[in-house]
Order: C-alpha cells, then structure tokens, then sequence
C-alpha cells in the first residue's frame, strides 16, 4: 500500500513538471501583447517604449479600444523582432492543475522562491539598462570608457573634442530635428554621464595647472597653454584666468629669486627691473594673444594682479634702495631705470607708472630733503675754507681734460677764463661748487615727475641761494677789497654761465621756467 502511493505520487510529480517545463519553454519563444485602449502597453512582460523598439501590429478587425487584456483569437499580429517581422501565435493557457493533489509537493515551496527569485533579477536588469535604439552607433555606447581612458592618460584635448562630438550627436537625433530621434532615458543617462566626466576633467586640468612646491616651474607658461585652453573650450574661463594669474605669481617670485644680490643696489635693482618688467611683458603678451585671445573675459582680472605685483616690487625696491645714508646719485639711476622699464609697458596697454609715482613719491621728498641739507653743509664748510685763488690745472693735459668736461656739460666759454697755459681765473670753489650743481641737476631730472616737481625746485633754489649768499657775503667784506675784482669774475661765471644753462636745461625739460630767480637779481646788482 505504501509503495503504491509513493508510485502514485512520483507519477503526479513527473507529469505536473513536465507540464510546466513545456509551459515555460513555450513561454519564452512565443510574445503576448497586452492593450490597453488600442495601444501596447507590454512587451514580453515589460513595460516598452515605441520610440525605441518599433512594433507594426497588422489587424484584420479593429482594435478594441477599452480594456486590458490579451488580442482577441481573430487578430492577427506581427511584432518587431531583431529587423523582421515574425507572427505569433496566442499563447497556449498553461494547465490548471488541482492545488489539492500538490498540497503535500515537497519542493513546490522551494521551486516558487527560486522562479520568484529569477523574476525580480530579471525585472533589475531590465530597469537598470536602457534599452538602445537599433540605430545607435556603437562608438556612442563606449563613449563613458573612452572617456575615462583619455583622461587617465593624460590626453584632454582629445576627450574634449570626443565630449563635444558626443554632444552634437545628441543634439543631432533630437525629435525636434525630425530625424531618427534616440530614445529619452537614453539620452539622458548619456548626459549625466558626460557631466560626470567633464567635471573629472575639469579636477584633473586644475590639479596640472596649480603650483605646488613639488612641482617644476621650467615649462613656464608655454606649457600650461593646452590645459588653460582645454578650460576655455569648456567654459571655465573664470578658473582657468585665477590658474593662470597664480602661475604667473609662481613664476614672477621665482625669477626674482635667482637675482644675485652682489655688488651695489644699482647693478641689483637694475637687474631686477629687468627681470621683473621682461616677464611681466611675457605674461601680458601671452594672456592677450595666446591664452585668451581676443576675449575681455581675463582682463579686468589681470589687471588688479599686475596692480598688486607691481606694488610688491616697488615695495622691495624701496626697501633695498632708500636705506640710510644713500644719495641722490645712488638713488636716481635706479629710479630712472625702473621707470624706463615702466613705461614700456604702455605699448602693451599696461600703464603702471602711476602706481610707481605715488610709491616713490614719500621716499623721494624725504632724500631729496636729506641731499638738500648734506649739500648746503658742504657748501658752508667750503665756503669757510674759500681764499678766493685762481685755480691752478697744473699742464696742459689736465687742462684739455677739464675743458672737455665742462664743455661736454653745456659750459662752452671756459676758454675765457684761462690766464696763460694752466691758470683758470675761478677759484676752487667755483669749480667744486659747478660740478656739484650740474650732478644734482642731472640726478633731479632722472627723479622727475609732476608729483616732485616742488621738491625738486626747491632743492636746486635753496642750494644755489647757499652758494650765491658766499659771493654776497664776499662783495660785502672789506678785508677782501683787494680780491673784488676776481670775486665778481667768480659771480658772473655762476650767474651769466652755470645758471643760465641750468635754466636752459630746467626749461627744457619741465616745459616752463622756474620761477625763484630772486636772487640772481639781488646778486647782479651787486656786481654792477
């Protein structure tokens, strides 16, 4: 008895799964199309979208327009499979079979998890891929890992320009170009997909063109010129111009830096104008025609970091320059070659002379101040020790030398005041005292500009007034009666020769007379 019943229950067994092997066999070959109002809804089980996977339903009858379900058996349809057409049949309504008879199957419980199981995987994946379109090209579909490939390497320019075809393709099969339009989600997880990628980009090309210590500064700026245009091409031109002016800053610092300090503060100073003012115009020439060509987007931008790097130099100039005790003759060949490299800027539209101006101005006054004082304390010293001698050139060659000076410095007719072979009819102190006045005449004009023009008036006034008031006090002096004669040849010397040409020469250069001429009148008068 028990044996017939195992027999008997292996029998049902077997034939229940045969039947649903064949049942889900059947399953898998043959479709069922599901309508809902006249219009697929489901495909295979799954929910399908038209634009993508064409589906051509020919009918013999019409369609029925309400309710879900199954084609009734007299339409005929044939569905889009892999390019053809193929016509199914309705499927075959798998047998009932009495839940009675299975209520003691043993692995019934355990075959519905596993199907169960297979279902939800196969429901995943199906909503985790998008369903491309028959038409899309296989580059497309590759387009995320090539891109990250590119970029591993190193080669950005090339996944720009992969980025940029890619984008045009989208655009491109958009149903509003009326033609072959990609299926939506498609193109939208592509986007996402290339936003991704372009802001990996954009981190990588940040990370190339940012300075750190580690990193070379040899290339200069040629070598940063793919990243910065790369940046560009993505519209970023706002970090790529802050990239770009920091490693200007990087660069400009470690010029500076290589600059021997040996020797005195011209040969340095100079050195450093040169350094400093040739990179600024290489970085002003590259951002104009290379790195943002024909585009204001930078300019603004590069102008404040050129105001606040020239301010840090003028700032270090000063600080090497006006130091104690430095004179005006020290001082104004460096000034005058900073502003010299200053102004060549202007042809690049750069002017910072302004800025240089109002930085020297302070610092400038103060020396000019301190030379005004040393200068008159020599003058007093000298004239104390004036006896009011010819002055003796020794030979003849000490005799051309010093008519050569003169002459060179604009005082033609010294001639005149030769007695004999060597005797010059001027005393010692007319001479020191021209030589000291031409050389701050000439240090003056190099410091010129409109902001020291009172300074620089008033020092060449005050200093000739001290030399002037020595001829005054001498004419006055009765113990020197004798020497009248020769102290007058002295005064029209100053007056007549060396002041007149130092108001040729002010003139000329400030484009106006100086005005404290008060005591030339005062002294004229006196030698009448």
């Amino acid at each position: 008895m028990l044996s017939f019943f195992v027999i008997s229950v292996s029998i049902i067994f077997y034939h229940v799964y045969s039947n649903h092997l064949e049942w889900k066999k059947r399953k898998e070959e043959e479709t069922t199309m599901m309508w809902h109002k006249g219009q697929p809804v489901k495909f295979q089980d799954s929910v399908i979208n038209t634009a993508s996977v064409p589906i051509t339903m020919i009918a013999y009858k019409p369609i029925p327009q309400q309710g879900d379900g199954p084609l009734p058996p007299e339409v005929k349809k044939i569905v889009y499979n892999g390019g053809s057409l193929v016509r199914f049949r309705e499927p075959e309504t798998p047998p009932v079979i009495d839940q009675r008879k299975l209520s003691f199957n043993p692995i019934k419980e355990t075959e519905e998890e596993h199907e169960q199981e297979e279902e939800e995987e196969e429901e995943e994946s199906r909503a985790s891929a998008v369903v491309p379109s028959p038409f899309i090209p296989e580059w497309l579909l590759e387009v995320p890992e090539d891109l990250d490939v590119l970029i591993v390497e190193r080669h950005f320019e090339d996944a720009y320009n992969l980025i940029e075809k890619t984008r045009e393709f989208l655009n491109e099969t958009q149903p509003s170009t009326g033609r072959e339009s990609l299926d939506v989600s498609f193109v939208t997880e592509m986007r996402k997909k290339l936003d991704t990628r372009v802001d990996t980009l954009t981190v990588m090309l940040t990370k190339e063109l940012k300075v750190t210590p580690e990193k070379s500064l040899q290339g200069g700026l040629r070598s940063a010129r793919p990243f910065i245009r790369v940046l560009n091409q993505l519209n970023k031109a706002s970090l790529s111009c802050d990239l770009f002016l920091a490693l200007c800053s990087s660069i400009l610092r470690a010029q500076l830096k290589r600059v021997r300090r040996d020797g005195p503060a011209l040969n340095y100073v100079s050195s450093a104008s040169t350094v400093f003012f040739t990179n600024l115009s290489l970085m002003t020439t590259e951002l104009q025609k290379v790195a943002f060509p024909g585009t204001g987007e930078c300019a603004a931008a590069f102008v404040v970091w050129a105001t606040r790097e020239f301010n840090l130099f003028v700032s270090y100039v000063i600080r090497e320059l006006f130091v104690t005790q430095s004179s005006l003759s020290s001082l104004s060949p460096c000034i005058a070659a900073v502003s010299t490299k200053c102004d060549q800027l202007t042809s690049l539209g750069l002017d910072l002379r302004y800025l240089l101006d109002g930085a020297l101005r302070g610092p400038l006054t103060k020396a000019l101040k301190e030379t005004r004082d040393k200068l008159t304390d020599t003058i007093k010293l000298r004239c104390s020790e004036d006896k009011w001698k010819p002055f003796n050139l020794n030979n003849r060659q000490q005799r051309d030398k010093f008519l050569a000076e003169f002459s060179e410095a604009g005082l033609t007719s010294m001639t005149s005041y030769l007695t004999g072979d060597c005797w010059l009819r001027l005393s010692n102190n007319t001479i020191l005292f021209t030589r000291l006045y031409l050389s701050l005449l000439q240090d003056c004009f190099q410091l010129a500009t409109s902001e020291l023009l009172y300074s620089i008036e008033d020092t060449l006034y005050v200093v000739m007034q001290h030399q002037l008031k020595h001829v005054d006090a001498s004419l006055r002096n009765d113990q020197l009666a004798d020497e009248r004669e020769f102290i007058v040849q002295n005064a029209d010397f100053i007056l007549n020769n060396l002041l007149t040409l130092c108001e040729n020469k002010f003139e000329q250069h400030f484009q106006f007379k100086s005005k404290k001429l008060e005591t030339k009148e005062k002294v004229e008068k006196l030698c009448v």
